[in-house]
């Protein structure tokens, strides 16, 4: 009974954003569960969620998904879905499959009008009031789906508060005071429920279950399936064919036609040596986790993050504790459990000015405007944004004091020598800076350099689709909030950021060239409906897609009687060249697609 009780605790955390357990964790308790005692309840019905809010039936039931870690684990399922085609006189070569990406965030269902938990599967809990944070509904689709935060977003605003986006979703969805942070993620348009369906457009399907099989053990495929842009912690694997679906039917607890793959991160355990606090460009002092050094995956892992002041403090994660970390393929490795605590000494003042830090929710934070690791931090970031080569953190260092606009306004080959640059570095810094000069910039991607509050990028294009770069940089946040997508919140940032910094953005505007709007693709594609199978050597199957969509092509997941053309990379099967003749789809090569394009 214990065991139930850890995981229902270690579940309710979980759901309020604050968890105490690892998802690999947490599964190995329920495969020990499962081992010892089968017919527990516990695993036979959906996780529990609490909360006083009103329950509503859901109008189908939203079950959750079961899990695989292991290839053979995979093989059982494909074994499990030929033997019921069998059963209904499916042939196997006729059995498709779609992967998706498993997204990581809070299930819910959208009705058109509510917008409800998953709760037990039956009822789930109507949390509608959440969608006047600002969630988008996005496709607005009828069905389930997941509230997720854009995976960009949370890297550049969120990681000294939050240390996943999960937590993030899960902590804010529910409460009914927004910290400033959450408030402006979600008026940026950084929070949206996803539909499940919508899903699938985002890997197309593979030829058979064979495929499945290799598609998980490339790992070049797979690192291709977390570019996208929301949070993932594993893929779907799921039948398409109705009747099989239907034949395959559901437990109380999964659908039968559906399984997560899931990759279990190597982990070690070590002592911590140190903690070092290092300063954000907004003020933030988060702690690095400095640890006897050990091999993981083939790499070896001196340092993992803290996260923030809150979490080392919770956790007890001091000088001398005992911790395990662990490493996900090639994502950093983050600390796993705490084995045993250690005190902790937190710093009353900032390392790289000495001002006074203040704490501000689970943060530390140095309010020094001169604050020089800032102001490096600050270039960093600018010179990353814009891709211009030679500026990483040693070399900031050096320039700490030197005003940004300078750099573009001085074109001698050995300015750079007076800050400890040796004569061929300065020469390449320089030339950096001028190869940036001559070469056109989005005018969205030159804004976002500057590191303005709630100025990233997309919400730049938003902006600059309606007012051009001098009319924004003269704007009042009346005339960006009646902007789609750009609120009240978002517009007083945007206006104070710029404020802020009109001056130093003007002089280094004159330097740059900015590019011209592209014109509208001509739609070559036009009437086609295609499906891309194999491995493609242009780039993603999603960047193929969106390539397809610009130029007006409908795309599709699967082959239907609608497809009008096949478009084959390499190792693409004979049961699906077959099957696209069959329903008289034209096969493509890569190449031949291109060559439509004029490309």
């Amino acid at each position: 009974m214990n065991k139930i009780n850890e995981l229902l605790e270690a579940n309710k955390a979980y759901r309020a954003g604050k968890p105490f357990m690892s998802d690999s964790a947490y599964d190995a308790m329920l495969d020990e569960l499962r081992a010892t005692d089968p017919d527990n309840k516990f695993l036979h019905t959906v996780e529990p969620e609490k909360s006083d809010r009103l329950k509503v039936k859901h109008s189908a039931p939203m079950l959750s998904t079961e899990k695989a870690y292991t290839f053979a684990e995979i093989e059982k399922f494909i074994s499990r879905c030929e033997t019921a085609a069998a059963e209904i006189g499916l042939d196997v070569d006729d059995i498709e499959y779609i992967i998706t990406p498993k997204l990581d965030g809070m299930a819910a269902h959208w009705d058109g009008e509510r917008l409800l938990t998953r709760g037990d599967g039956e009822f789930g809990f109507n949390i509608s009031d959440a969608l006047c944070k600002g969630i988008l509904i996005c496709p607005d689709r009828f069905g389930p789906g997941e509230i997720v935060i854009k995976k960009s977003y949370f890297n550049e605003n969120l990681t000294d508060s939050y240390s996943h986006p999960r937590n993030f979703i899960t902590g804010n969805i529910l409460a009914d005071e927004l910290p400033n942070e959450a408030r402006k993620a979600f008026a940026c348009g950084a929070v949206r429920f996803a539909h499940f369906g919508f899903m699938k457009t985002f890997f197309g399907p593979p030829d058979s279950g064979k495929d499945v099989l290799a598609r998980l053990k490339d790992e070049e495929w797979i690192a291709s399936c977390y570019e996208v842009s929301d949070p993932i912690d594993g893929l779907v694997i799921e039948v398409v064919n109705p009747e099989l679906k239907k034949h395959l039917g559901s437990t109380s607890h999964h659908h039968r036609w559906q399984i997560a793959f899931k990759r279990k991160g190597e982990t070690a355990t070590t002592n911590v040596k140190a903690i070092r606090w290092q300063v954000g460009r907004t003020g933030v002092v988060t702690p690095v986790v400095e640890i006897e050094p050990v091999e993981i995956s083939g790499a070896k892992i001196s340092n993992v993050t803290g996260h923030n002041a809150e979490y080392i403090n919770n956790n007890g994660i001091g000088v001398g504790a005992e911790i395990e970390i662990i490493r996900s393929g090639e994502v950093i490795p983050k600390i796993e459990k705490v084995i045993s605590r250690a005190e902790l000494d937190f710093p009353c003042y900032c390392p790289a000015c000495n001002s006074f830090l203040i704490p501000r929710g689970p943060n530390l934070i140095c309010e020094n405007p001169d604050c020089i690791a800032k102001s490096c931090r600050s270039k960093e970031h600018f010179f990353k944004t814009l891709d211009i080569k030679g500026f990483g953190p040693a070399a900031v260092e050096k320039l700490a004091t030197e005003p940004l606009n300078r750099f573009f306004e001085k074109t001698d080959v050995h300015y750079y020598i007076g800050f400890g640059f040796g004569k061929q570095q300065s020469v390449n810094l320089n030339q950096a800076i001028q190869d940036r000069k001559t070469k056109s910039v989005n005018p969205a991607k030159f804004l976002a350099a500057f590191g303005i509050d709630c100025l990233g990028e997309s919400t730049a294009k938003k902006i600059l689709s309606k007012l051009s770069i001098e009319e924004l940089l003269e704007s009042t946040s009346s005339t960006l909030s009646i902007i789609p997508g750009i609120g009240e919140v978002v517009a007083l940032s945007i206006v104070y950021g710029l404020r802020q910094n009109l001056s130093l953005i003007k002089n280094i505007m004159r330097h740059f060239k900015f590019e011209v709007a592209a014109e509208p693709q001509s739609g070559s594609l036009k009437g086609m409906s295609v499906v891309f199978t194999g491995t493609l050597k242009t780039g993603s199957r999603a960047d193929c897609e969106a390539l397809a969509m610009q130029n007006s092509a409908t795309v599709q997941s699967s082959l239907t009687a609608s497809t009008t053309h096949l478009i084959c990379g390499a190792k693409v099967g004979k049961t699906k060249t077959d099957k696209a003749v069959k329903v008289g789809a034209k096969v493509l090569t890569e190449a031949e697609f291109l060559t439509m394009l004029n490309l």
